[in-house]
């Protein structure tokens, strides 16, 4: 049995390990989405979480390359396990083995519903790949006023007692395991205040996560809610002239559509030369979105000259380029956003109406 884990394990392995196994369930969904006999409701579902877990795969990333991770939320953990298990069930299927819901706690609240998900993933598909054919994966949800527990349990052939101890310091005993889940999946857990220990069982592997109940204050928040609605969207942008500095003529169809449709209109620049010479030419511009690498020759100088030529525009960049880089091209420019590569109209959008509400009156 895979003491599920090996190696030291840096920030980016894991971070590699959790966008693989968000990889292995979208291609799972992708092939089902492919199959010629597939209804339409059934092609419409399978779409539906393959673009979920391509969205979590992409957040992974983003993350890993040092982008502010989405503000943690707090779920009912039935929901979030039965998230999980709706994604897996391809996997469950070609092994041959079902999942269970038991227990009366799916109602209590936990915090930290992303990261948490990606446990519960590392923990069931290791689950699967050690479940004979027609058994049965055991997911219990139980509470108290203070704490949650979800344990899975399997059917396979449990843990070595010789290796039970060290089932956390990062081996593998499965072919192809890069051993770094358990350990990595104990950290996030213990990031979140809880734990993950093995239970002692009579037959198969039993894992249980640990985690303190989500405390529902009555307090206002001092966090603002961001809006999201592509009506409220559409508000923010419509009416507005955008230039878009960008060499990948994807990316820029991609915002000249989605920008298009909230009433926007895009002005798109292809190369830093082009870029110089229509600025005197360009006319009221309210946003700018550049890329670095149609101005790498001159990042600098660029810059400067949209700031001097377009003083009301505020300046969205939208590259993956190094934080320290970030860092020194917003400082003392309050009206600067910086949104990472790869990423979605809804976070242009949301940058460019935060710096439209910073525009002098």
């Amino acid at each position: 049995m895979e003491d599920r884990d090996r190696g030291s394990g840096t920030g980016a392995a894991e971070a590699l390990h959790d966008v693989s196994n968000a990889l292995t369930v979208l291609l799972g969904w992708l092939e089902e989405a492919a199959r010629d006999e597939l209804p339409p409701e059934e092609l419409r579902r399978a779409i539906a979480v393959a673009t979920r877990k391509a969205r979590e795969a992409r957040t992974l990333a983003r993350e890993a390359i040092g982008a502010t991770p989405p503000r943690a939320m707090a779920r009912p953990v039935g929901d979030l396990v039965r998230e999980v298990l709706d994604g897996l069930e391809i996997e469950a299927a070609r092994a041959g083995v079902v999942f269970t819901i038991e227990g009366d706690g799916a109602a209590a609240e936990v915090d930290g519903a992303a990261a948490l998900g990606h446990v519960i993933t590392n923990l069931l598909l290791n689950a699967i790949a050690f479940s004979p054919a027609a058994s049965t994966i055991h997911v219990r949800l139980s509470s108290d006023e203070r704490r949650v527990r979800i344990e899975i349990a399997d059917e396979g052939p449990g843990v070595d007692p010789g290796v039970a101890d060290a089932l956390f310091e990062g081996r593998t005993s499965r072919p192809g395991g890069a051993g770094i889940g358990l350990r990595h999946a104990r950290d996030m857990v213990r990031r979140l205040g809880g734990d993950l220990v093995h239970a002692t069982a009579s037959a198969g592997a039993t894992f249980e996560v640990r985690l303190p109940r989500h405390v529902v204050s009555n307090a206002p928040s001092d966090v603002p809610r961001r809006t999201s609605s592509s009506a409220s969207m559409k508000s923010i942008v419509n009416g507005t002239r955008v230039l878009v500095v960008e060499d990948d003529r994807a990316v820029c169809a991609l915002l000249d559509a989605g920008l298009g449709a909230r009433g926007a209109e895009v002005i798109a620049i292809h190369d830093g030369a082009s870029l110089h010479e229509r600025l005197a030419t360009l006319g009221p511009i309210d946003a700018v979105l550049l890329d670095l690498s149609p101005i790498a020759s001159d990042v600098q100088g660029s810059i400067s000259a949209v700031r001097e030529a377009l003083p009301d525009a505020g300046i969205v960049f939208i590259s993956g380029s190094a934080v320290a880089l970030e860092q020194d091209l917003t400082a003392g420019h309050p009206r600067t956003r910086w949104v990472r590569k790869p990423f979605e109209v809804g976070e242009i959008t949301q940058a460019i109406g935060e710096i439209l509400r910073l525009r002098p009156r």
